[in-house]
């Protein structure tokens, strides 16, 4: 674990953030036509997870769903356990990622972070996906 000291010299842990651009397509509905955005993930390698997800405005617009909303609506997904649900199951991606990316003494390999990278934006993909047809059908 990193620490730094700050002004008033009190130690403070340093996180591996990474910041990662996507370009969404959401698929035309039958009320709305196909929309093109960004997504900002920011990726913290330590707990290797999302801490944050920021839509273009036109996607925000589109969707009628702030950032905050996503967030939760993703966690929630991310929290869901049942298998095969919906194009993409989190959890069995997380697991294919330790499979995959974890040494026989239980060490990380290079690469399991970006494995799980990819994993959060599948599912975020995934929730966009079922909000825009929700949000055609009304």
């Amino acid at each position: 674990m990193m620490f730094s000291c700050n002004e008033s010299n009190q130690r403070e842990e340093v996180t591996n953030e990474i910041k990662r651009v996507e370009t969404i397509i959401l698929p035309a509905t039958n009320a709305k036509g196909e929309i093109s955005g960004t997504v900002e993930f920011t990726f913290n390698e330590n707990s290797e997870a999302v801490t944050d997800i920021v839509m273009s405005p036109n996607l925000s617009d589109y969707l009628n769903l702030s950032d905050e909303e996503l967030e939760v609506m993703v966690n929630n997904e991310v929290q869901a356990t049942t298998a095969g649900a919906g194009e993409h199951d989190h959890a069995s991606c997380i697991q294919g990622c330790n499979t995959t990316y974890t040494n026989a003494d239980g060490t990380k390999k290079p690469g399991r972070g970006a494995c799980k990278f990819n994993c959060w934006v599948s599912t975020t993909v995934q929730v966009l996906k079922a909000v825009a047809t929700i949000t055609a059908s009304t």
